[in-house]
């Protein structure tokens, strides 16, 4: 895999980028641990890939239609562009902003939590109860750095989508 380092460094932070180029591409190499990226990785044992698929497909789905009704939405609108591309933006918004994914999809939020063996939001969460900074943040991100967010090519978020390259 190789990364711009511009584009790293311009998604380091999430509140100002509101994208992790680094999760977002890793997602993509877990993906494609069993060939094509598809959004269904291979899944660890105890996790039901009916379950996966089920969960995932209904989620995409719902999403996809917000996307193209022109609904807001907290997560990146790219994530509509395929299965692989949901399911990478969503491994970006599992570990960055836990408590939006699971607000928007609490039972694929489940699923990631089994598949990434942990669960971000709880620990947000335990954050937030003992005064941690940035908690408080998290899960409502102002619509204005929502807007700032940036994708390799320096594609605004809310723009019109751009056809990328299939996930090598």
């Amino acid at each position: 895999m190789a990364l711009s380092w511009p584009d790293v460094a311009a998604s380091g932070d999430w509140d100002t980028a509101g994208m992790n180029l680094v999760i977002h591409e890793f997602a993509h190499k877990l993906d494609m641990r069993g060939g094509d990226a598809n959004g269904c990785p291979p899944l660890p044992p105890g996790l039901s890939l009916r379950t996966w698929t089920t969960r995932l497909d209904a989620a995409y789905a719902h999403f996809r239609a917000r996307v193209q009704l022109g609904r807001h939405t907290s997560i990146d609108p790219y994530a509509a562009e395929h299965p692989a591309e949901f399911f990478a933006v969503l491994a970006e918004v599992f570990f960055a902003d836990p408590l939006c994914f699971r607000r928007e999809y609490r039972g694929l939020y489940e699923l990631y939590v089994q598949f990434f063996r942990q669960d971000p939001a709880a620990r947000v969460a335990a954050r937030a109860g003992s005064g941690g900074r940035r908690s408080a943040r998290r899960g409502s991100r102002a619509p204005q750095v929502v807007a700032a967010r940036v994708r390799a090519g320096r594609r605004q978020r809310g723009s019109a989508p751009r056809r990328r390259a299939a996930p090598r």
